[in-house]
């Protein structure tokens, strides 16, 4: 009898074709990002007015395995918008390199107001790849910014066998009472926690014909259901019984 011992560990290949991004910005475990004002709190509050001792966030275990379960994708340039009335939101990246993307709200009716709000994908640095089909939970760092009403980053469960792309998506609210808001170079946005209980090891690279290899893979040959179609056809092509 045979047994198939599956990989205890995840290796995460992060490419990315900007040298100063795998120097300065690299992706990293979420451990290396605990916030500054989290570090500084005391285990615990003994204030002479209250009879019981008041534990702090310092020993919360949602907010501790929030950081310790997964990898972080910092921003890799200044991000400033400035809002104007009734019109366009002006954005602007330091680098003078990164660009952005725009989903037209009817293709989301029935979801916000777009009076209200206004819909932004950062174009990544990153591609991800795996050799194994994990899901991951995309999710906004919250804990690392100082200010909640500017903007959105919505939740998602992705994939990096299939699906390498690492755009930001966010949604920028207009009617707050700031009309310019900058995001510094460094800022954790992202935590990625794979829905698994297996370790990740993460392998950066600085490679821009693979970067530009993984790009051309993932290239739409579909207007509808791409990566459903694109899954489809990898797994066919891999099968070792395929006519």
């Amino acid at each position: 009898m045979f047994f198939i011992m599956k990989p205890s560990v995840i290796h995460l290949d992060c490419i990315t074709n900007r040298l100063n991004v795998n120097e300065y910005f690299k992706i990293e475990h979420s451990s290396n990002f605990f916030p500054e004002w989290w570090k500084k709190l005391p285990l615990e509050i003994n204030n002479k007015n209250i009879a019981a001792i008041q534990p702090t966030m310092k020993g919360c275990i949602g907010f501790n395995s929030f950081f310790n379960q997964g990898i972080t994708i910092p921003l890799w340039s200044d991000f400033s918008f400035i809002k104007s009335n009734g019109g366009p939101t002006f954005y602007e990246f330091s680098d003078k390199k990164t660009e952005f993307d725009q989903h037209q709200f009817h293709q989301m009716e029935g979801y916000l107001n777009e009076k209200e709000y206004e819909h932004l994908k950062i174009i990544s640095p990153w591609v991800f790849s795996t050799k194994q089909e994990i899901k991951w939970c995309w999710i906004q760092n919250t804990w690392a910014l100082n200010e909640l009403k500017e903007f959105t980053i919505p939740p998602a469960v992705v994939d990096y066998k299939y699906n390498n792309y690492t755009h930001i998506n966010m949604f920028i609210h207009k009617n707050t009472n700031k009309s310019k808001f900058l995001i510094s170079a460094g800022t954790p946005l992202i935590n990625l926690i794979p829905m698994s209980d297996k370790k990740v090891k993460i392998h950066t690279h600085y490679d821009p014909d693979r970067f530009n290899a993984v790009q051309q893979l993932n290239t739409r040959f579909s207007y509808t259901k791409f990566y459903n179609k694109k899954k489809k056809l990898t797994k066919e092509k891999k099968c070792p019984f395929r006519f």
